[in-house]
This record gives structure tokens, sequence and C-alpha cells, in this order.
């Protein structure tokens, strides 16, 4: 489900009426938690606030830091001022390791001497992620970009939204829009109830949307028309009460090098 392709859909619906380290979908036993970290430098302060980043990874990775911890900073979107620090996956228990070992290596006493002085705001949230109804690349080498698509649902909504959701994502996982066009959802644990659809893309010229929609590849692959798969869709958006879209570049240079 390839964001430009998958948002448009769901835009026409409406109308009618979101490394990322690689994810084993494979294997339903998997860790499906990720935890992430929303960081907003102080005004006018980037420059000290990533020299500070890159001081403080150092030291992370002289430590023996477990996790191989990402940084992600928006180029499409609405707020351009947010870096976002990601690691994927484990378990619940595995939270409270490394709780642990982040006390006895002192990360976050460093953190706070030499990066949060150039800090304004800090956000927190753990990612579920649906690995059962996702299709995502086993390397994501070459990615540089990965588009979200959130959205925020209806206090009201109910279990026929997610299972739409659900239908849609076993057809394509089945006819194969996944080995063209990967993707990954979430649900956001913290704040506002989110749902997110992420996809990797290897350059801007990949973001263009496939030749066939996906609201085509439905009606071909199904035994529906075209007003049952627009019912469908109209049954997912419902469900929400708002949408962003925000596109993400990879920064290898303020990320920690990945454990083998």
């Amino acid at each position: 489900m390839k964001l430009s392709s998958y948002s448009g859909l769901i835009a026409a619906a409406a109308l009618a009426v979101l490394p990322f380290a690689a994810i084993a979908q494979d294997d339903g036993a998997a860790p499906a938690l990720a935890t992430a970290w929303m960081l907003v430098p102080k005004k006018g302060m980037s420059a000290e606030f990533e020299a500070a980043v890159k001081e403080h990874v150092a030291m992370r990775e002289e430590a023996g830091d477990s996790r191989d911890w990402q940084m992600y900073v928006p180029v499409i979107g609405r707020k351009m001022n947010v870096y976002a620090v990601r690691y994927c996956c484990f378990d619940w228990p595995d939270q409270d390791a490394y709780g642990e070992e982040a006390n006895e290596k002192g990360f976050g006493e460093h953190f706070n001497e030499t990066v949060a002085p150039y800090v304004d705001s800090i956000q927190h949230y753990l990612e579920r992620v649906d690995m059962e109804n996702s299709a995502w690349p086993e390397n994501t080498d070459g990615y540089k970009y990965f588009g979200v698509t959130s959205w925020v649902w209806e206090e009201d909504a109910g279990m026929e939204v997610d299972e739409v959701r659900k239908q849609f994502s076993q057809a394509a996982i089945e006819h194969g829009w996944g080995d063209e066009n990967p993707w990954v959802w979430m649900n956001r644990i913290g704040g506002k109830p989110m749902l997110m659809l992420v996809s990797p893309f290897k350059n801007y010229a990949d973001m263009a949307p496939p030749e066939q929609s996906f609201f085509e590849f439905m009606v071909e692959n199904s035994d529906m028309d075209e007003g049952d798969v627009a019912e469908m869709f109209e049954t997912f958006g419902d469900g929400f009460e708002s949408s962003d879209y925000t596109v993400w570049a990879h920064r290898p240079d303020l990320s920690l090098t990945e454990k083998d």
C-alpha cells in the first residue's frame, strides 16, 4: 500500500461519501512493539542540538547500547522542526530490561547533560505493530524516505472499521500488492488513539502513484463490484476524525550503528 496511492484512495472514498527497522511479518510470535521519541529543538539551536545528539550517540555506542536507535526528520508535512528517534521491535518485558540497562549505563543522565539543554519539547509514544496485516521488506537498505499517514480515531468508531482494514490488507498480501508497494500498520499508544500506515521510498520518484490504483486493484482482485469496494472505503473513512501525511527522511549520521 504505497502511501501516495492509498491516501488518494481514502480521499476519493470520502468524496463518494506513517530505519524503521525491518519487521519480520511471517513470524506471528515476533516482537510487535516500537518506541518513538519526538524531540523539538529550541528555536535557532538545531545545529547545537544535532552536535549534542552526535555526542550522545557516541556515548551510547561506546557503552554498548543494545538498541539501534534510528533518527528521522520530516521533509514533507506540517511540522518540520521535529526529530523522531525510533527503535523496533520488542515485547513489553523487554522495556523493563532496557530501563535497567539505561540506568546502569547512565544514558538518561548523559542525555540531560548534553542534548536536553537544546530541547524545547519531548513526547514519547509506543507503537503496536500489526505484522499480520503488513507487507514489510526484510531489508530496508536503500530506503531513505518513509511516508506516514496518521488517522485519529473517532471516539465511537466500531470494530467494522478495523475489519475493513484487515480485509483490504489480506487481499493486498494475497495478490502481491506489497511486492512493489510495501507497507506496515501501527497503532500508537499514548496521546490520542491513532492508526498509522507507513510506506518506504528509495527516492522522490518512488513516491509517484502506481499505474493501477489500490481501488482498481481491489475491484480486480475481489468478487465485489466498484460500489461494494467504495462502500468499504466509506466505512473505513467514517472511523476517523482527522488525518495527516508526513514524509520522513532517515538520518544515519544521527543514528546508532545497527547491531549485528
